[in-house]
């Protein structure tokens, strides 16, 4: 559910406030480092190479394909969502 705060450098990116947002969250105790590390990296990562329109790839495809960012990112997204809800599986059995 939390996979659209990572667009955009938002708090679930390792760039922008997601330090500021690690650092609470690692402080509150509830979550082991390990876990907690591999959960914004895996979540903020997967979001922004896939479907973050600030990157130059995803313009470039973007523009390269006609199509407007709006409507890449309404058919992208969904996809996002998938991979970013088996990458928590993942980690949460690799680490959880």
């Amino acid at each position: 559910m939390l996979t659209p705060l990572g667009l955009f450098r938002g708090p679930l990116s390792v760039f922008g406030v997601g330090p500021v947002l690690f650092a609470v969250i690692n402080g509150l105790g509830v979550f082991e480092l390990p876990f907690l590390f591999a959960l914004f990296q895996s979540t903020g990562i997967a979001t922004t190479i896939s479907s973050c329109v600030t990157q130059p790839w995803t313009i470039w495809a973007v523009n390269y394909n006609k199509v407007t960012p709006r409507d890449f990112m309404v058919t992208a997204f969904p996809w996002c969502w998938v991979v970013n809800i088996i990458n928590c599986g993942i980690l949460y059995v690799m680490l959880g």
